[in-house]
């Protein structure tokens, strides 16, 4: 159940907007919270009726070989939303190293040519696709370590929250009235288009992206791009072709949770 949850939606609406910004540089999400606290219903929400959306509960490499990388050649998918990152990396070994490689490519510099066991697929041009998925609290402290180590999670940007004592009684009010919860659908900008950045404006990030890229031994390069792609998907929602100070004053907003820190909603 979804309830003044207005940071979490718009920053899965933002980062989902990246997918139509010139140059395709996606941005890849990883929500980070406790169980019950909405994750799975806002990705949910955020794909219906979005058919650049490859939505699934469970991929392997093999699948995303097979089914997912001819999509994103044809430009049909631009984006790959899995609920629970946990269902596809609690495998066996190989199994997990093949995925967690393919992904790592996929989100960054783009796959130029894969083979799996049974079969090789060679691209035209680095191929490229969007990330988002969610792990529950616990899960994460006990695979961070792993994650930080091969490299992939800072090619996230993270968003982690937490409920605050009155959002829990708010919640169970709402269910004890038996009251229906609307999600709104989010309304996109579906046509890709290029917009203008502004490195003063810019700048104002930085402090951000090397306090984020301090958490797991990194500089803040990546988080510094990803924060920048976000404010000119802010733009773009506000059919703007320019960013602006509202765009930057947005994401410095929303930054209260693009941390490990967990801070609440």
């Amino acid at each position: 159940m979804i309830i003044e949850a207005e940071p979490l939606k718009k920053m899965v609406q933002l980062t989902l907007q990246t997918a139509f910004l010139k140059p395709y540089v996606p941005v890849s999400l990883l929500l980070i919270a406790k169980p019950e606290t909405g994750k799975t219903s806002v990705l949910t929400t955020s794909s219906y009726k979005k058919n650049f959306i490859f939505f699934t509960n469970e991929i392997t490499a093999k699948m995303l070989n097979d089914i997912v990388l001819p999509q994103i050649e044809r430009k049909e998918i631009r984006f790959i939303i899995i609920p629970d990152i946990l269902n596809c990396i609690e495998k066996q070994k190989s199994t997990r190293q093949q995925f967690l490689n393919f992904i790592k490519t996929l989100i960054e510099e783009g796959v130029t040519s894969t083979w799996t066991y049974h079969k090789r697929y060679v691209a035209k041009e680095p191929l490229k696709c969007g990330l988002i998925t969610a792990i529950t609290t616990v899960d994460f402290m006990r695979v961070k370590r792993y994650l930080e180590n091969i490299g992939l999670l800072s090619r996230f940007v993270p968003f982690s929250y937490d409920y605050a004592i009155e959002k829990v009684k708010k919640i169970f009010q709402h269910i004890e009235i038996e009251e229906e919860n609307e999600d709104k659908l989010i309304m996109m900008v579906q046509r890709a288009k290029e917009v203008k950045g502004n490195p003063d404006l810019f700048k104002e990030f930085e402090l951000i992206s090397t306090k984020l890229a301090s958490q797991y031994s990194g500089y803040g390069f990546r988080a510094q791009v990803r924060l920048q792609q976000l404010a000119k998907a802010n733009a773009l929602l506000n059919k703007r072709t320019e960013v602006n100070r509202e765009d930057i004053e947005e994401i410095v907003k929303l930054s209260n949770w693009i941390n490990f820190d967990f801070n609440p909603l």
